[in-house]
């Protein structure tokens, strides 16, 4: 995307080479910024293609579509596992990315194509580049023993480390060899019901074709520290309820249950009395600071990046300024709000702007009409 190019822009006004908008000034003879139709053209092909890229249908009423396709987009690039093909022992994973290899450290979900046995390695395509084939290996850089991938479906947790050249496989079934942290067990589930005590320490796979509930066993019987993961690997949506008056705290909430869609997952972690704590996976991202967001008419959604984005509806009258308060004040900088009116029928002549923008709103004016609900859209940081 570009910056507005026209010859009335403000030069510089982010910063060198940065132009910008400005309302211009009579008395001074500044023009207003002109308008040009490449602009918004980036400006509306970059918000609809992601919406187009979530799968989503375009909705003239929807507020909330760009900030749901962010959050699907997300899913699609970095939680939702990979499918491993080839062979038992020499593993095939395609990654969908703009990248074309591997970060130091990378962590990586890969549902295994059948039972090793013996050495394994894996070729990976990041961004349509094959890459050269990497061993996995295990503990202190230890080629895997047979039945280290339990069998079709087991769930690798790999984690790149350009220091050796190998992936990593955290979670081998026959233990690490040198010692670290490891799934007491895996269970399959492929319907609804209450998890007994056996599971703690270990990963449950859902793997269900219709919704489910998977109810936790009492936090006071499984003990301290004792933890339960889960990866929903099935097409049906799985719901980790409570047991009883326990409670299941994610971020500062307290809540009944949590829902797992396909590919999410989701660790859990007992106190030993009455509460489950969400300690990591997909399920309870949306309640970390990075992703906070407000689903309403007036809305925002915050990426991990720190970009915000917000949007919402103002009711605006001609011949005055309508004040807009953001639903949370930009930390740093607004770098864009666009306000247009609800066009409709004789109504096609009317036009709004927007001006005076700060941290916590901007003022929105139009050239004719009473009580025009004007939409407006802001990003920043």
């Amino acid at each position: 995307m570009k910056r507005i190019s026209t010859s009335t822009r403000m030069v510089d006004k982010f910063g060198p080479g940065k132009s910008g908008f400005t309302n211009g000034n009579a008395v001074t003879g500044v023009a207003a910024t002109d308008l040009e139709a490449a602009w918004f053209d980036q400006v509306q092909e970059s918000i609809v293609r992601t919406i187009e890229e979530a799968g989503l249908e375009l909705s003239d009423v929807d507020m909330d579509q760009f900030v749901t396709s962010l959050k699907v987009v997300i899913e699609k690039k970095i939680i939702t596992p990979i499918i491993a093909g080839g062979t038992a022992n020499a593993l095939t994973c395609t990654i969908d990315s703009v990248r074309t290899a591997l970060v130091d450290g990378e962590p990586l979900t890969v549902i295994a194509k059948a039972a090793n046995t013996g050495a394994v390695t894996a070729t990976l395509t990041i961004g349509g580049v094959a890459l050269a084939a990497l061993p996995v290996v295990k503990g202190a850089n230890t080629a895997l023993s047979p039945g280290d991938i339990a069998s079709a479906g087991y769930p690798m947790r790999l984690c790149y480390s350009a220091g050796i050249g190998a992936l990593i496989l955290l979670n081998p079934a026959n233990g690490l060899g040198s010692g670290g942290l490891l799934a007491s067990s895996v269970a399959t589930i492929s319907s609804s019901g209450t998890l007994s005590s056996s599971v703690v320490g270990g990963t449950v796979l859902v793997n269900a074709g219709a919704s489910n509930t998977q109810t936790l066993p009492s936090a006071a019987a499984v003990g301290v520290g004792r933890r339960i993961e889960f990866l929903n690997i099935g097409a049906g949506a799985a719901t980790v309820a409570r047991a009883g008056a326990d409670g299941i705290v994610t971020g500062s909430a307290s809540v009944n249950s949590l829902l797992l869609g396909t590919g999410d997952s989701l660790t859990l972690e007992s106190n030993g009395v009455s509460t489950w704590y969400a300690v990591g996976g997909s399920a309870q991202l949306k309640s970390a600071a990075a992703f906070r967001s407000l689903l309403s008419g007036n809305g925002y959604a915050q990426l991990p990046s720190g970009i915000i984005i917000q949007a919402g509806a103002a009711s605006v009258t001609a011949g005055s300024y309508t004040d807009v308060t953001f639903p949370i004040a930009f930390p740093t900088a607004c770098m864009s709000v666009i306000a247009n009116p609800g066009l409709a029928g004789s109504a096609q002549s009317q036009y709004s702007g927007a001006g005076n923008v700060t941290l916590t709103g901007f003022q929105i004016a139009m050239n004719q009409g009473t009580g025009v609900t004007n939409r407006w859209f802001a990003m920043g940081y």
